[in-house]
C-alpha cells in the first residue's frame, strides 16, 4: 500500500496506521482498495496532501476507483497533522469511491462534480472521522493546517511596499537573471527590499519565483510571521555571486564555412527550425557558453536567416566548433 523512499521505517508505519484506521471508520466492510501513500517533497506548494483519484470501467460502468495520496515529506514530523491531512484525503478517496462504484462513469462522475470536493458527501464522511477522533479533526481545511516545520531551504526576497506590509518572493537557487534583479532593486531602494533564507514551505508557492511576481499575504499568522522575518532577518544580497548567464553558441557548417548564431535557450521551436533547414545539407554543433563578449557579436537564431554573423576572430569559431557537440535533433 505505501510506497515511499528513503524515510523513516518508524514514519511509514505511522502513515501505514493512520491509513488503516481512517479506511477503518469509513469503510467497515473494506469494499473500496485502500489508496496508495506516495512521500513527496515538493517545494513551491502549499497543499499537505491531496488526493488524485482514477477510475477503471467494465463499458460504460465503473467497477472500481483507485486514488492516489501525496503527503508533503515535513508533515511526517508531526503526527497529528499527519493524521489529520490522512484522514483528510481518505475522505476524498472513499466520497468518489461511493459516486463511481458499479455506477454509469458519465452520470455517476456528474454527480460528483456536482456534490463539490467538499460538499455534504465529504461533510458525512468527515462526521465519521470526527465522531471518533474528535471533534473539528477532519474539516474543509484540516488538509492546511499550519506547521512549522523544516523543509528545503530557500532564498526569500522581501519588498516593504508600504510600512508593515511585505511582499515576497522566493528561488532555491538564484539564476544570473534573479541575482541581477535583486541586486537592482536593492541598489535602487536599498531600505525597502531584504533577501534572507527561509525553510518554512508557506513562504514557497509555486507561482511566484523571483523575478515573476510578489505573493500578498491577507493579515493573519503568515503575514505575521513575515513581519518578524523583515524585522529580524539580516540581508544577504552582498552574498550573492555575480553570475554570468549561459546562452548557447549554435554553429552551422557546410561547403568549408561556419556560420554561428546564439540563443538565450535551445527551444525545440529552435531544433525544429534547424532540422527543417539544415539536417540534410549541413551539420549544426551546439555549445554552451558565458562569454558575454562572444554574446554581443553574435545575432540571435532565425529561422528566417540562413548565415548566421561570424565573429572577426574566426580561429575562436574553428575551436569552438571543436569542442560543440553534434546537434542531436528531438524525434518527430
Amino acid at each position: 500500500m505505501l510506497k515511499v523512499s528513503r524515510i523513516l521505517q518508524a514514519d511509514a508505519s505511522s502513515v501505514n496506521n493512520f491509513v488503516k484506521e481512517a479506511m477503518r471508520i469509513l469503510d467497515p466492510e473494506g469494499k473500496y482498495p485502500m489508496p496508495v501513500i506516495k512521500i513527496v517533497n515538493l517545494s513551491g506548494t502549499r497543499w499537505l496532501g491531496r488526493c488524485t483519484s482514477t477510475t477503471s470501467t467494465v463499458g460504460s460502468t465503473i467497477n472500481s476507483v483507485s486514488s492516489v495520496i501525496q503527503l508533503q515529506q515535513y508533515i511526517l514530523a508531526d503526527d497529528t497533522t499527519l493524521q489529520k491531512v490522512i484522514s483528510h484525503e481518505c475522505c476524498h478517496h472513499v466520497v468518489i469511491s461511493n459516486f463511481c462504484v458499479g455506477q454509469d462513469r458519465k452520470t455517476s462522475l456528474a454527480a460528483y462534480d456536482r456534490d463539490g470536493g467538499h460538499g455534504p458527501s465529504f461533510f458525512k464522511m468527515a462526521s465519521k472521522i470526527n465522531a471518533v477522533l474528535g471533534a473539528d479533526f477532519v474539516t474543509e481545511h484540516s488538509d492546511e493546517s499550519y506547521v512549522l516545520t523544516e523543509g528545503t531551504e530557500v532564498y526569500l526576497f522581501m519588498w516593504e511596499r508600504s510600512p508593515g506590509d511585505i511582499l515576497y518572493c522566493w528561488a532555491a537557487r538564484p539564476s544570473a537573471k534573479q541575482i541581477t534583479y535583486v541586486k537592482r532593486r536593492k541598489c535602487d531602494n536599498p531600505d525597502q527590499y531584504k533577501l534572507t533564507k527561509t525553510r518554512d514551505p508557506h513562504l514557497q508557492p509555486h507561482n511566484c519565483r523571483i523575478g515573476d511576481g510578489w505573493v500578498v499575504e491577507k493579515p493573519g499568522p503568515l503575514k505575521d510571521s513575515l513581519k518578524e522575518l523583515w524585522d529580524n532577518a539580516s540581508d544577504l544580497t552582498e552574498q550573492l555571486a555575480d553570475k554570468q548567464p549561459t546562452f548557447t553558441i549554435i554553429l552551422k557548417q557546410g561547403g568549408g564555412v561556419i556560420n554561428a548564431w546564439k540563443a538565450d535557450k535551445l527551444t525545440s521551436r529552435i531544433q525544429d527550425s534547424l532540422k527543417m533547414r539544415f539536417k540534410e545539407s549541413y551539420e549544426v554543433r551546439t555549445l554552451k557558453s558565458q562569454d558575454q563578449e562572444l554574446y554581443k557579436e553574435l545575432e540571435g537564431f532565425s529561422s528566417l536567416r540562413y548565415r548566421g554573423r561570424q565573429p572577426g576572430d574566426y580561429d575562436k569559431i574553428l575551436k569552438l566548433w571543436d569542442q560543440a557537440r553534434p546537434l542531436a535533433y528531438t524525434a518527430a
